[in-house]
């Protein structure tokens, strides 16, 4: 697979460089899987429109909660929660791309950021309006490098490991593509007897099981094959107004792993309105999950949500 060009999600360029690993994997490379303590341990709330929430501290001041958003890069405070931090000096704006269009806004350079046991220095913020319930804004996880990543959603912590953790018992590899804005892995779905795969964008921050793209409900005439559940409206991060159709898949499966009877979202009107599509919090909140961003892998493992109600 390909680096992704896409500029979607607020910040275009998924970190300086798009990490792309010279072998497939930590294993079928042959590189030892690590036994080195983790570099760090992130506690997380799990939201109930399942954001993950993370606490951090800006310029050794100000306390801010985060929501974990694998959709962007670098880091933004929505414009209520911009006012109430002192330390942040807002001193430049430059235009961003969404969800729902393009929009104005404004940012600030050179600020300390603290996560758990980490630190930044010389880290830019952009301003947005909207951000997951009782957040303050996002981050990316282009914060952490070419680090493996782990996502416990058992614990509620996010754990950072310098190399790939050795003891991955019962968890299932998948190819992972890492593009400037996001986190790709291959989805297979099932419409009638059919079957289809096509590529989703890893997403945090939408709170649905899944989202499909205008491109690919066009080609498989989705929008009049699959039973509408209902419609809503979507706002995006800088308030860019959506409408959504709720539709039921026959079933979907995440890796050898698979759900039957899945809803999921597609965009009412225009086309080429939604480019990607994407997993969201409600299906990714059943699976352990490692990112290992070195060797391009998904790492997953249902854990104790696998079997809950789709909410």
């Amino acid at each position: 697979m390909k680096c992704r060009d896409f500029k979607v999600f607020g910040i275009a360029g998924w970190g300086v460089t798009c990490f792309l690993a010279s072998a497939i994997g930590a294993i079928e490379s042959g590189e030892e899987p690590s036994e080195l303590p983790p570099v760090a341990v992130i506690p997380f709330q799990l939201s109930s429109q399942n954001n993950l929430i993370v606490q951090a501290t800006l310029n050794g001041q100000d306390t801010v909660d985060l929501m974990f958003h694998t959709g962007v890069t670098g880091v933004s405070l929505i414009r209520s929660a911009a006012d109430k931090v002192p330390s942040v000096a807002w001193n430049q704006s430059a235009a961003v791309t969404t969800w729902g269009g393009e929009a104005e806004a404004r940012f600030s350079e050179s600020n300390a950021l603290r996560i758990g046991d980490l630190e930044w220095e010389g880290v830019s913020l952009t301003e947005g309006l909207l951000s997951g319930e009782r957040t303050d804004g996002k981050f990316g996880p282009n914060l952490f490098g070419e680090r493996v990543l782990e996502i416990d959603f058992d614990r509620q912590v996010l754990v950072v490991h310098e190399k790939l953790p050795k003891s991955l018992d019962g968890f299932e590899s998948l190819p992972l593509e890492i593009g400037e804005t996001g986190l790709w892995v291959a989805v297979r779905l099932q419409v009638g007897e059919e079957w289809l795969t096509n590529d989703f964008m890893i997403h945090t921050g939408y709170r649905g099981t899944a989202l499909l793209d205008d491109t690919f409900v066009k080609a498989h005439d989705l929008s009049e094959r699959l039973p509408v559940l209902s419609e809503s409206e979507l706002r995006d991060s800088h308030g860019n107004v959506l409408k959504t159709r709720k539709v039921l898949l026959s079933s979907l499966c995440f890796g050898d792993d698979c759900f039957d009877d899945v809803p999921v979202g597609l965009f009412a009107g225009a086309i080429r309105r939604q480019p990607i599509s994407v997993v969201g919090g409600d299906l990714l909140k059943r699976f352990h999950l490692v990112l290992d961003f070195p060797g391009s892998r998904l790492w997953l493992r249902p854990n104790a949500r696998f079997e809950d109600a789709w909410s």
